[in-house]
């Protein structure tokens, strides 16, 4: 009886069993939580476009891995899929392990910004939400670029402002790679000053998704309205990389500023006044005037300097101020001379500086400055005399001649007697001293090097002289600075050359160039080199006829002084002309490397001497005088010599 029942008890759990593994089969579920994401190689596609999507989770089998049924964006179209397929994958916990792969094909067929899912996966009673992804559709340009080119103005945010210096920046939008920007000449609108800037405005570089654009300044202005009401900026076209692109017009409204403001100063300024008497003379005062920081400096007016009783001497304006991305930022200082033709207390005034802060939309007003002197007669004022640059009549600039020694036959023909002298000394004899004749062509190749240097296009240096001075005053820079430099490069003697150098590269705020040189004429030390080589051999002549010891002395003095003369003159030959070549066609972008995709580094101002360092293709290797290094294209160069 206990037999039976077991048996039965037995059977029992048997048939348990079996319906478990049953229902096991027919519902297989994973032992653990499903896990699954979404696999897109990018974000960012155009109209046209096909691309697949990939759901993968960790099923072990395909076949049971269901997508529930969803709308998808108007913007793409379904072409095929669901597909499923056994695959491989790493999940959150870093195993590689079995796996499925669900995938869809779209076709974009509209642009826009659209939200891809979120996907609800099933496998067996699990359902699992996948995480959805954005995308951006996007048009093709012309050039099929991913990023439509666009072109347009960039000013700061209003309001604007009568006399405001403003910022005026063409950018170039949606760039992939960097290019380097063509110049580009926009005329001036209507009622505005306006001043072509170099450096402002930034590269930007905007994140879209797993993509990086570009924003670059393409070319930047100045502008100072003169006028109230509406001023225009117009519409542009520019070729970028091939694709046309125009500019809308810009319309910015003009405000009056507060009429308290006479000085006309919009910006964030700071200003001092100072009244001083001079050390030197004691019947003169000195007022200077200075403003900094940012703003509209080349419309601003400073107050007069009121000195009743006074003779005014002089008035100096110096301008330290440089066009930025915020408006022009440096500073102004404006310097009186006032002179007393009578001993006796004077009364000098500054009136009151004010000016108008856009920002804060405030009026700064600094106090009137008064200040009572005592002042001796000055008596008669000498003044330091100027030189007076005017052009050479042809008849005097023919006879201004250059340094042409060297190039002259006889004076090669000059350094033979010394060596054929001692030559002779050794006719019917035998001495170890003929070793020493090597240094015969010594001289020879000395001078050679030098008059390597001296050659120009026009051998008339008063020709260039006159050619540079036409040039200053057509505020030609570059082409200025190239006549001058020729002109001392050929040795023009007079002070003028030089003094009308300095002057062009005052007025373009050229600093730090290479120097002229400004030692004794180079014909000087090229007799002395001539006379100390003949003379060393002539005294090397006796010594050996002779054979006295004391003529060894002034034979190696005549040796050291030709030697030195030589030095002397290939250093003044080669520095005669400062450099090789002059920035001419505008400011000059310097790259690191000598190629276009090469980011500009710096920029060289338009009239910068330059002394060739190697060159690359259509790229130079160039030196500035005050160190600066790097690769310049070689179309923005005018070579000094030719």
């Amino acid at each position: 009886m206990e037999k039976q029942q077991h048996a039965k008890k037995l059977a029992l759990c048997f048939r348990l069993v079996g319906l478990f593994g049953l229902v096991t089969a027919l519902n297989p579920l994973p032992l653990s939580a499903l896990e699954a994401k979404l696999s897109l190689d990018n974000d960012r596609f155009v109209v046209g476009q096909q691309f697949n999507v990939n759901i993968l989770a960790d099923t072990p089998d395909p076949l049971q891995l269901k997508l529930a049924p969803m709308p998808y964006p108007p913007e793409l179209e379904l072409t095929s899929g669901p597909f499923v397929r056994e695959t491989s994958w790493e999940n959150s916990a870093g195993q590689v392990t079995k796996g499925t792969k669900l995938t869809l094909s779209f076709r974009v067929v509209k642009t826009g910004i659209v939200t891809l899912g979120p996907f609800t996966v099933i496998y067996g009673q699990q359902s699992l939400l996948v995480t959805p992804k954005t995308l951006y559709l996007l048009a093709r340009d012309e050039a099929q670029n991913r990023f439509p080119l666009q072109v347009g103005w960039s000013v700061p945010a209003g309001p604007y402002y009568l006399g405001e210096g403003i910022p005026v920046i063409l950018q170039v939008k949606n760039l992939e790679t960097l290019i380097q920007p063509a110049e580009l000449d926009v005329s001036a609108p209507a009622n505005t000053l306006w001043e072509k800037a170099s450096n402002i405005g930034d590269i930007e570089v905007t994140a879209i998704g797993d993509d990086r654009i570009l924003t670059l300044p393409w070319s930047g202005w100045m502008m100072i309205p003169t006028q109230t009401g509406s001023v225009t900026l117009p519409a542009v076209t520019v070729n970028v990389n091939g694709l046309a692109r125009t500019t809308s017009p810009l319309n910015l409204t003009i405000q009056a500023i507060p009429p308290t403001v006479t000085t006309r100063a919009i910006g964030d300024f700071s200003y001092e006044a100072k009244i001083e008497r001079s050390v030197q003379n004691p019947g003169q005062v000195n007022v200077t005037q200075v403003v900094r920081g940012r703003g509209n400096f080349p419309y601003l007016v400073l107050p007069d300097v009121n000195a009743q009783g006074l003779r005014l001497l002089s008035k100096q304006e110096t301008s330290g101020y440089r066009p930025t991305t915020g408006g022009y930022q440096g500073d102004l200082t404006v310097t009186w001379q006032f002179v007393a033709d009578h001993s006796g207390n004077y009364t000098v005034q500054v009136p009151p500086f004010v000016s108008y802060q856009p920002s804060l939309d405030k009026v700064w007003t600094w106090e009137a400055k008064t200040e009572t002197v005592n002042l001796s007669s000055s008596g008669k004022v000498t003044i330091k005399p100027v030189t007076v640059l005017t052009p050479l009549p042809k008849t005097e600039w023919a006879r201004v001649k250059p340094w042409n020694l060297a190039t002259k036959f006889w004076f090669w023909l000059a350094f033979l007697p010394g060596p054929v002298v001692f030559l002779l000394t050794f006719r019917g004899r035998k001495s170890r001293g003929k070793g020493l004749l090597v240094l015969i062509p010594l001289g020879f190749f000395m001078m050679s090097a030098a008059v390597s240097d001296v050659h120009a296009p026009i051998n008339q240096p008063g020709y260039w002289y006159n050619q540079g001075l036409e040039q200053k005053q057509q505020k030609q820079t570059a082409l200025a600075v190239r006549s001058f430099c020729r002109a001392l490069a050929m040795g023009y003697q007079g002070p003028q050359a030089l003094t009308a150098l300095r002057e062009v590269e005052k007025e373009a705020q050229l600093i730090d160039q290479f120097q002229v040189w400004q030692g004794p004429p180079t014909d000087l030390f090229l007799l002395v080199t001539l006379l100390g080589w003949n003379l060393a051999f002539l005294l090397w002549a006796w010594h050996r006829r002779s054979g006295k010891v004391s003529w060894i002395v002034p034979m190696t003095v005549a040796f050291l002084i030709f030697a030195a003369s030589g030095v002397t003159a290939v250093v003044s030959l080669a520095q005669r002309s400062p450099g090789d070549a002059v920035v001419g066609t505008g400011d000059a972008p310097l790259r690191r490397v000598p190629s276009d995709l090469a980011e500009n580094w710096l920029t060289v101002p338009q009239g910068t001497i330059v002394r060739y360092q190697g060159l690359s293709g259509p790229y130079a290797l160039v030196t500035t005088g005050y160190g600066l290094q790097g690769w310049l294209k070689v179309n923005y160069l005018l070579p000094i010599q030719e």
